[in-house]
């Protein structure tokens, strides 16, 4: 046990050394549980339980499951402080931090709060020998990995996603007291036939005892293909003769072919078309000599590329 408290009152100090480097440490507050709680509190409760960990692995008091809980909380609100910086525009008055910043903390967090439950689960408060059952992380069928704490679906229409937690160690008992938020239904499950609203995430919670987990979810329009006017088409799908051509338009085709669903297209190269999302319009012309027009499209978050190709596959 002595190596998990070293372990743990390492990351801790990382933990306070990342709040004390924000340029918003002395003058920023969080919520937790309905109050405010600042910033420096933050760090002054990581380092109590720091040196709680250091006298424990001294041979002192063990630290008690209730400075681990607490600790926990004040992370996963942290965490949750964080997503929102990250989420606002680059121009808001209400961002603190930027936006790398946020999530670059949030990988240290995320760290901490798995090594907090490791301590629990390995019997750390010394309050019973029994192991503690935590929530170790959250699965969904079909989800994409985007980051530790963010994964997304397709879009499908008429279908929906189970959700499930992973339990260490696993039982039928800690299983049946999970509580969800942010998802329905027994087995909880994600709709996948309605679109997250761009750059708002569904945010899912499972809770097992005094042990959180939550995970962002956003479902995504799929980027069908790229399709090209003011040029031939020729019998291979995909490859269009642009050599007398002196303007095109290329129009992504995205499943669902709805406006919600543009707002998560971005574009590389051309110019966009009446301020149309799913538009774009390039001259052929100045990019004599290539085979291939420099015009992407992906949906964001980025992980769908398409190269629109003049004498080439789109």
């Amino acid at each position: 046990m002595s190596t998990s408290y070293s372990t743990l009152a390492k990351t801790l100090n990382l933990a306070v050394q990342s709040l004390h480097a924000r340029p918003d440490y002395t003058k920023s507050e969080i919520d937790i549980d309905g109050q405010k709680t600042a910033l420096t509190g933050l760090a002054a409760s990581f380092n109590a339980l720091k040196q709680a960990c250091l006298n424990a692995k001294a041979g002192g008091e063990t630290v008690t499951d209730a400075q681990l809980s607490s600790t926990d909380a004040q992370v996963q609100a942290l965490v949750n402080a964080n997503i929102a910086i990250a989420n606002m525009g680059q121009l808001s008055t209400a961002k603190t931090i930027t936006g790398q910043m946020a999530l670059t903390q949030n990988k240290l967090l995320s760290t901490l709060s798995s090594q907090i439950m490791e301590v629990r689960a390995g019997g750390g408060s010394g309050d019973d020998d029994k192991p503690v059952a935590y929530i170790a992380g959250i699965e969904i069928v079909g989800m994409k990995q985007l980051s530790d704490d963010t994964v997304s679906l397709d879009y499908e229409k008429n279908k929906s996603a189970l959700v499930s937690a992973r339990i260490e160690p696993w039982s039928k008992e800690a299983e049946a007291e999970i509580e969800w938020s942010g998802v329905n239904g027994n087995p909880p499950a994600i709709p996948r036939g309605e679109l997250t609203s761009s750059g708002k995430p569904l945010v899912i919670t499972a809770k097992l005892g005094g042990f959180s987990r939550s995970l962002n979810v956003y479902v995504l329009p799929q980027l069908e293909q790229l399709k090209v006017t003011g040029a031939e088409e020729k019998a291979e799908d995909g490859v269009y003769d642009a050599s007398k051509a002196t303007k095109l338009t290329i129009r992504a085709i995205t499943i669902p072919d709805t406006s919600a669903a543009w707002t998560y297209l971005k574009w590389s190269g051309g110019q966009s078309k009446g301020g149309s999302l799913n538009l774009r319009t390039i001259n052929p012309q100045d990019y004599a000599g290539l085979n291939y027009l420099p015009v992407t499209a992906w949906v964001e978050p980025p992980d769908v590329l398409h190269l629109i190709g003049q004498g080439g596959k789109s």
